[in-house]
């Protein structure tokens, strides 16, 4: 049982740190980019990029106040008391 509680909390671990690299992503990403992938850009691309990055925020939230998540905050909380 003990083994098993290990386990599990290196496999949360190991899903949060993928998890945080995509996050940090999508967070670096700055409009300046899509002026460096087309040289054309102009102000519709860029209000493109912002409503991309409104939708994957958005996302990023429902993703931190999910059950699941929530679940496994729970449970690794409850680790590092131990």
């Amino acid at each position: 049982n003990s083994l098993q509680l290990i386990e599990k909390k290196n496999i949360y671990e190991m899903i949060i740190t993928k998890w945080k690299k995509l996050v940090k992503i999508v967070l670096e990403r700055d409009s300046k980019s899509i002026f460096d992938a087309e040289q054309n850009a102009g102000p519709l691309e860029e209000i493109k990029f912002w409503d991309k990055r409104k939708d994957n925020l958005n996302y990023i939230y429902e993703q931190l106040v999910s059950k699941e998540v929530v679940e496994v905050k729970t449970f690794l909380t409850s680790q590092s008391s131990h």
